[in-house]
């Protein structure tokens, strides 16, 4: 498991971003499936939606994922990757639209 201080560096190079991608192309068929469930749950938000969250009273969403997706991660490195900064970013990088949420606070912050 990552966690948030964790970096996979060899000789002095950050290659997380490359680990992350390596083990998504082990796993593509099984993350194939939970892909094509977070193009579903992002169609319905945007149905929903509009793609963007206005006046939460709680701060803002950065980004949604489908279980299955969850799951899928989760079980591969554990549940605290989601912790792991480098790996949300990877993550939102990776889908893009089909997990980025705008969204509008509605705590006006100075």
């Amino acid at each position: 498991m990552l966690d948030s201080a964790a970096e996979v560096k060899v000789g002095g190079k950050n290659l997380t971003k490359e680990v992350f991608e390596d083990l998504a192309l082990m796993w593509q068929s099984e993350l194939d499936g939970a892909e094509s469930e977070q193009v579903l749950l992002m169609e319905a938000e945007r149905r929903v939606t509009g793609g963007e969250r206005k006046n939460l009273s709680f701060g803002y969403v950065r980004m949604k994922v489908c279980p299955e997706i969850f799951h899928f991660w989760s079980g591969k490195l554990g549940s605290g990757i989601w912790q792991d900064k480098g790996f949300k970013k990877w993550i939102e990088n990776r889908f893009g639209d089909l997990v980025k949420i705008k969204s509008i606070s509605d705590n006006i912050v100075v």
